[in-house]
């Protein structure tokens, strides 16, 4: 099977990858044995994710948000619409659809709690009440009634970049996204940035971190230079 990699690919297969995610500043340490791997980084909306989506129902007309809504919840879908089902035997009843991206099929929208799975609402007035419905695309999680929102939307549903690990058989190894989203991956078994030491301790390597070594190598730099210096100097004050 040949590795496809719809991001960049690293390291040889039997390294030991070490990739540092940075997710709005928080760091996460990951290590993978299955090598090689595939990072790929997507920018702003990026292509595969999904939205927040933000229902209320609404079932009087006094223009009062906090009274008129007996339902309310937040939830991601890459798409989603209410849908008249009219036409399967249910006159003046619509429904939630939405597309989901994991699956690639349309899908009731899973409502638990006050309103059953596969509910069924109508859409005008009964009974002298004004029943309604909203559906759109929101940006924050800020309910509008009183009594809160069911649901929510996290991890990348609101995101503007996120990151995707797969193993070389294109299973996902792992999924986050955020504002600001960067990376860094070594393929020695050490983090970016640190130095792979051979031991006779398990698991055979320890690892350095480099900007220690670097600091201690330019301090015996410059104690050497300062002892030259320092030479010269007598010699010179010797001769003279």
């Amino acid at each position: 099977m040949t590795f496809q990699c719809e991001g960049t690919s690293y390291c040889d297969q039997g390294d030991t990858a070490v990739v540092v995610v940075t997710i709005d500043g928080n760091q996460q340490t990951l290590n993978f044995s299955g090598t090689p791997i595939c990072v790929a980084q997507y920018g702003t909306n990026p292509s595969g994710t999904q939205s927040c989506w933000h229902l209320w129902l609404t079932n009087n007309d006094t223009g009062n948000p906090t009274t008129d809504i007996y339902y309310e919840r937040f939830f991601c879908a890459a798409d989603a619409q209410i849908v008249d089902i009219s036409q399967v035997g249910y006159p003046g009843y619509y429904t939630v659809q939405t597309y989901s991206v994991q699956t690639g099929e349309e899908l009731w929208v899973n409502l638990n709690g006050y309103v059953p799975e596969n509910f069924k609402f109508q859409i005008g007035e009964y009974g002298g009440i004004l029943y309604g419905a909203n559906l759109e695309q929101s940006d924050n999680q800020i309910a509008l009634s009183a009594n809160g929102a069911q649901g929510g939307c996290g991890g990348t549903c609101l995101s503007t970049c996120q990151i995707k690990i797969f193993d070389l058989n294109g299973n996902q190894l792992f999924q986050n996204g955020g504002q600001q989203c960067s990376y860094q991956v070594s393929c020695s078994g050490c983090p970016p940035g640190y130095l792979k030491c051979t031991t006779t301790d398990y698991p055979g390597y320890c690892c350095l971190p480099c900007e220690e070594i670097e600091k201690q190598l330019q301090s015996a730099i410059d104690l050497t230079t300062s002892m030259k210096l320092q030479l010269v100097t007598n010699q010179n004050s010797t001769t003279t």
